[in-house]
């Protein structure tokens, strides 16, 4: 029997464009062995990774402001794609004023700064 068919979807993939949300995302998640983060500084390179690593890939969590294109639009991707549509998709968000345009999405909302109990709730929740 292939190990590649029992394998566990353990990756979270983590796409924001500041270097010290990618540090401290990896001290909070550090402890659980359980996941391991793949990082993404740009929608693009996350989109790319995201294709390399899809079927390895149990959440997203994307920042809504990004460089290139928006966390909003690369949601919209994943829901689009067949290959990433199943993926849950977590929003990051930095800004007071996007919380009500962000409100009115199904996509769980985690605002900055979080801590680790925020980031253990959200993947509990959205991770079997």
């Amino acid at each position: 029997m292939s190990t590649e068919n029992s394998k566990t979807r353990n990756i979270i993939l983590f796409i924001d464009d500041q270097l010290l949300s990618h540090t401290l995302i990896d001290l909070m998640v550090l402890d659980s062995g359980k996941y391991e983060f793949v990082h993404a500084y740009t929608a693009k390179e996350g989109l790319e990774l995201a294709e390399k690593h899809a079927s390895d890939i149990c959440l997203v969590m994307c920042d809504v402001m990004l460089p290139d294109i928006r966390g909003y639009d690369v949601c919209d991707i994943f829901q689009k794609d067949p290959k990433l549509s199943n993926i849950p998709f977590v929003f990051q968000s930095g800004l007071p004023m996007q919380k009500s345009g962000l409100q009115n999405t199904s996509v769980p909302i985690l605002y900055k700064p979080y801590n680790q109990s925020d980031v253990a709730k959200i993947i509990s929740e959205l991770l079997p």
